[in-house]
């Protein structure tokens, strides 16, 4: 069992990397997530109010009517003055978020159709607030134009203009679905198809690299010592170190989660991430094959983890991913990951079948990967032995 042994000091030199790993990945999920998402649930909205303060030059009827409807909807403050130096103390110190000035002659321009030297709001431009008030001031105005053009008087325009605006919608967000809902033990195991990839393919594929190299096979080759039993340990080995990967994340959540995650599901949970994780490695042992070049590793392992989390709906939702995008998941093994662990969290135990199945494409994609790597070191190889034969 030297190989064995082998595999596991190298591993165990890079142990650090591994807690490094494990530490950023719980940080960030228990830390910013997980505590974000029990802030919003999804049964709860607030509608947005701003600030503001406002100077009324004209006093005329639309110019009050405007003040009273923003002021159903906002909340209205008063500061000392209006001049720059004090305006811009405010909305730097977050007092307001907006200051409207009403002009004399505000009433009629805007019966000739013009108002853009009588009405000034003054915010910064970045407030989303501010961009949210603007919105209102147009829309009470395109109210009341429209009621005058239809024959009201300025009077009831703007008494009309001001019923609507205070018009409120009942708003209630659907939950349940799986368009719109996500636990907080979804995303723990989906925010590990990124970090698994990119964990095992920066840790174990230097190993295999240690393991290929050309020495080492030379002295395998004199020896009694045969091929089939140096990548059966290297099998072996890798194996257990993916199973305890898996062992060290389910127990992270058996110890956050507690009684929430337990019995068959927990079961399948794990069995999910293992079939993920043998992809990470079959990955690993693609990428040794390619390089031995760690700058190129790093790379590599970054942009296939990067790449596989955008387009399979780890980082951006699955569901607000383009038709083009969303049929170039299914290509990847990351897709079938997510979609075990949507039916695991979401439709079990009557979309069993479809989990098994979910299972088997993962542990395909390995298979497949695997020959890839086989076929191109066997290519690596016989070039190698040509060039060396033409030397002598």
């Amino acid at each position: 069992m030297q190989v064995f042994k082998l595999f596991f000091k190298i591993l165990k030199a890079n142990r650090i990397l591994i807690l490094i790993f494990v530490g950023v990945y719980a940080a960030i999920l228990f830390g910013v997530i997980i505590p974000l998402q029990h802030e919003g649930t999804a049964d709860t909205y607030l509608e947005q109010k701003c600030k503001f303060a406002i100077m009324d030059e004209d006093n005329s009827v639309l110019s009050r009517g405007l003040a009273e409807s923003l002021g159903t909807v906002h909340e209205n403050v008063e500061i000392s003055s209006f001049d720059k130096e004090t305006l811009q103390d405010e909305l730097y110190n977050g007092n307001i978020c907006t200051a409207v000035i009403i002009k004399s002659g505000f009433e009629d321009s805007f019966t000739r159709g013009d108002t853009e030297d009588y009405l000034t709001l003054y915010n910064v431009p970045t407030e989303n607030k501010a961009m949210l008030f603007a919105g209102d001031v147009d829309e009470y105005l395109r109210y009341v134009s429209g009621y005058t053009a239809a024959g009201f008087s300025m009077n009831d325009a703007c008494k009309a203009a001001g019923d609507l605006v205070g018009e409120t919608a009942d708003v209630r967000i659907i939950t349940g679905s799986d368009l719109t809902h996500e636990s907080v033990i979804q995303s723990y195991y989906k925010y590990l198809g990124w970090i698994l990839i990119l964990m095992v393919t920066s840790v174990i594929t230097p190993i295999l690299i240690a393991l290929n190299d050309k020495k080492l096979r030379n002295r395998i080759e004199c020896s009694s010592f045969h091929f089939s039993k140096v990548n059966g340990q290297i099998l072996m080995a890798s194996l257990l170190s993916g199973i305890g990967l898996v062992g060290i994340f389910t127990l992270l959540a058996k110890l956050y989660f507690g009684s929430a995650l337990g019995g068959f599901r927990l079961a399948l949970m794990s069995s999910n991430m293992l079939c993920y994780v043998i992809v990470a490695l079959a990955i690993a042992f693609l990428i040794s094959r390619i390089t031995s070049n760690s700058m190129v590793i790093n790379m590599v392992a970054n942009v296939i983890s990067l790449g596989m989390a955008f387009f399979c709906g780890i980082f951006v939702p699955y569901y607000l991913l383009g038709d083009g995008v969303q049929t170039v998941a299914r290509f990847l093994p990351a897709y079938w990951y997510l979609n075990a662990l949507n039916d695991i969290d979401g439709s079990f135990p009557e979309a069993l079948p479809d989990i098994i199945q979910s299972f088997g494409l993962q542990l395909l994609f390995a298979a497949v990967i695997i020959v890839a790597a086989m076929v191109i070191s066997n290519a690596v190889r016989e070039s190698s032995s040509t060039g060396y034969s033409s030397t002598l």
